[in-house]
């Protein structure tokens, strides 16, 4: 897809959940998501939000090393904690979705991209080099499993790991798997009272 028919996305993360807004090109139309950053089924919501070829603007995060990892490194644009989204909310804007919108107009004016830090470079090699050994897996035990499938000793459970190989393959890891189910927050995400502050407090607690 041509970057002119996408438009821009921007990203917050507090603890360990997102917000994501994607906007048009004319930085309108915010439409946004929210998710738990630790776990597969917010990843795979946070990755299916955006649009293919569209520029996202993201805090430094293990989801931001691994938007890198799964999108095109040249439309990932990650910005420092304490240097810029820290910033940004001392100077008014809100964290959550707020910030999110903010980042995604901010990158629709300009594309500064920050250097990776050697801790993120190690993540993102960690991450291909894990990703590579996935692919490496799959791939010889299709083959075994083809090769028993032609000489008639394959079993049932040959076929099933045969589907489950090519879910996989499509699907991918998506780094460390957390089993923690998500569960949707009762209270808005403006939502300040005592009650909504202690449901998120608690929330962060492993």
């Amino acid at each position: 897809m041509n970057r002119s028919e996408t438009g821009f996305a921007g990203a917050d993360i507090i603890g360990n959940r997102y917000v994501l807004c994607v906007i048009d090109q004319e930085g309108k139309s915010p439409h946004y998501a929210r998710g738990r950053a630790d776990t597969l089924k917010g990843r795979e919501k946070f990755f299916a939000t955006i649009p293919p070829g569209t520029p996202l603007m993201i805090v430094e995060s293990e989801l931001a090393v691994l938007s890198l990892h799964l999108l095109d490194e040249s439309f990932v644009f990650i910005q420092k904690e304490k240097e810029t989204y820290a910033v940004w909310e001392k100077a008014g804007i809100k964290r959550g979705e707020r910030m999110a919108n903010f980042a995604a107009k901010l990158l629709q004016s300009t594309s500064q991209q920050v250097p990776l830090s050697e801790r993120e470079q190690l993540k993102l090699l960690e991450i291909q080099g894990r990703e590579l050994e996935r692919i490496q897996r799959i791939t010889d035990d299709s083959l075994s499993i083809i090769e028993r499938i032609q000489d008639g000793s394959a079993t049932d459970a040959d076929i099933s790991q045969a589907f489950e190989n090519e879910y996989e393959s499509r699907v991918g890891q998506f780094m460390v798997e957390d089993e923690r189910i998500e569960e949707p927050s009762p209270f808005a995400e403006d939502d300040e009272s005592f009650l909504a502050e202690l449901y998120r407090l608690l929330e962060k607690i492993p």
